[in-house]
């Protein structure tokens, strides 16, 4: 999932007829939502036979099950991009946070797909799964990373990166609803014009401290 949602689609090419059905896919979510998409409107967007996406997907939920897994495996993989730049621990979970934001605010169809717009048994979709979690446990791997280093209590990792998960994906979540575009607009002078990118990068640097220090006071250096 390199390419940014607002693109247009690309037509169908011969050989390629996977991505094609996802990109035609993604497309209607984003137009048309969940329950506006059918495996029927995604071959004729791609210009393909009503029978042409049982090759690689044998239902409407096998296909949500591929862009849920490509949406959590480009959050990994950007979220690990963004934290080899650092060595402070600390550094290393602001970025995996950014990344999150980032990422939901340039791909808010997957976003919403891969965070409770379906009901999915993960259970049928074995990897989708093993992806999914794999996000969670980079999570997971850098509250340990931040123990260690006394930035955080000692005790239960699950339970930090519980909280830590909360606060970024709401966060990400109310970006993506345009809930703070009154934030982004306070902290950015006029923002009309900016990317996604650049809004979620406004937004996450001007709350990103809360992650590590909380809401108390804190002296500053």
């Amino acid at each position: 999932m390199k390419q940014k949602e607002e693109k247009e689609s690309r037509p169908y090419h011969h050989g390629d007829l996977r991505n094609a059905l996802i990109e035609s896919a993604v497309d209607i979510l984003r137009e048309e939502g969940f329950h506006g998409l059918t495996l029927r409107k995604t071959a004729a967007r791609a210009g393909v036979s009503h029978s042409a996406p049982y090759r690689h997907f044998p239902s409407k939920e096998a296909l949500i099950a591929e862009i849920s897994r490509m949406g959590f495996a480009e959050l990994t993989a950007r979220g690990q991009k963004y934290i080899s730049r650092f060595t402070d621990a600390g550094d290393r979970l602001k970025a995996y946070g950014f990344a999150y934001v980032e990422f939901a605010a340039e791909n808010p169809t997957h976003f919403r797909i891969m965070f409770g717009q379906t009901e999915l048994n993960p259970e049928e979709y074995p990897e989708l799964k093993e992806t999914g979690e794999g996000s969670f446990y980079l999570l997971l791997e850098l509250v340990v990373e931040c123990q260690k280093a006394k930035i955080f209590e000692a005790g239960d990792p699950y339970r930090l990166a519980a909280a830590n998960w909360s606060y970024v994906h709401g966060m990400a979540h109310l970006l993506v609803d345009q809930k703070l575009d009154w934030m982004v607009s306070l902290k950015g002078k006029d923002q009309k014009g900016d990317s996604p990118s650049q809004q979620a990068r406004i937004l996450w640097e001007s709350m990103q401290d809360i992650l590590i220090q909380g809401m108390g006071p804190h002296s500053e250096e």
